[in-house]
């Protein structure tokens, strides 16, 4: 979240906060800010693809043809 902050002498005004940027992490403690807080690293799930089935050959090398 951002939000703006205004000084007027020795008051702080603090805006309306609003998102800095979209993610779709899983949780909040997914994340580290850099040491001078100009990246910010997010840790984020793929949604999962389908795969295509596996097809396992036993006795593969009964079928090779002998010479």
């Amino acid at each position: 979240m951002t939000a703006r902050v205004n000084q007027n002498g020795s008051a702080l005004g603090i805006d309306v906060t609003r998102p800095l940027f979209q993610t779709n992490a899983d949780a909040l403690h997914n994340y580290d800010v850099s040491a001078d807080g100009r990246r910010v690293l997010i840790v984020t799930s793929t949604p999962q693809k389908l795969l295509s089935p596996i097809t396992v050959v036993l006795n593969w090398d009964a079928g090779l043809k002998k010479q």
